[in-house]
């Protein structure tokens, strides 16, 4: 995971609502934004999100290709770091929207360990790898970061949690 760093954002006064874990699997699972439920932004950049982990993946089977020239290696490591600026920008995204439409939550309620965007892509990586290895316990862990998305977005709705407001810090080969 990249460093993090903090920044501010203004809040609205009406709060936002994040999508629900179904809607959001949908999403990440799409190859496109047909047959999504609902306009929301979030969901539309878990599209990409998703699609980007699957590129992601297939470029890092090709770099563990036998017989790969160090060309080849050279070439798919600079695509694993574009892929990886990609996701990175989608997590930001994420939390951008997260930082304008949902409220701060009281000072008091206990400060999650992640922004909403870095608990999305963890979402989105098990969802291929669940995909591609097809086991039990890729599975089971889906669904544990599923559930536990779905306990973060009610305790956000409901006061009991707030989350960072971080942006990512590494570059992956581009100034920053």
């Amino acid at each position: 995971m990249s460093l993090l760093t903090r920044t501010r954002a203004t809040k609205p006064t009406t709060p936002g609502v994040l999508p629900g874990a179904a809607a959001l699997l949908l999403a990440l699972r799409a190859g496109g934004s047909a047959g999504l439920p609902g306009p929301h932004p979030v969901l539309a950049i878990g599209v990409r999100l998703g699609a980007q982990h699957r590129r992601q993946w297939a470029a890092e089977d090709r770099s563990r290709r036998p017989g790969a020239s160090d060309g080849e290696l050279a070439a798919t490591k600079r695509m694993i770091d574009q892929l990886n600026g990609l996701r990175a920008g989608c997590v930001d995204e994420i939390d951008t929207w997260c930082d304008r439409a949902l409220p701060a939550g009281p000072a008091e309620a206990p400060l999650h360990t992640e922004t909403v965007g870095s608990v999305i892509d963890r979402l989105a990586i098990a969802v291929v790898r669940a995909e591609h290895l097809m086991t039990g316990r890729a599975a089971a862990q889906l669904g544990e970061l599923a559930h536990a998305y779905s306990v973060l977005v009610a305790d956000l709705a409901a006061g009991r949690r707030r989350v960072p407001s971080w942006r990512t810090l590494k570059a992956y080969g581009t100034a920053r």
